[in-house]
């Protein structure tokens, strides 16, 4: 595995978690309304 493709691998990983803790926050903002009534 050459430098370049470690890098892209550890890019890729880094969306993921990003999206997905985006993902996370976006679902909690959108359920805190109908949790706090």
């Amino acid at each position: 595995m050459s430098h370049a493709e470690d890098h892209e691998g550890t890019r890729r990983d880094f969306l993921y978690y990003a999206t997905g803790g985006a993902a996370a926050v976006a679902g909690a903002a959108a359920v805190w309304p109908l949790v706090n009534q």
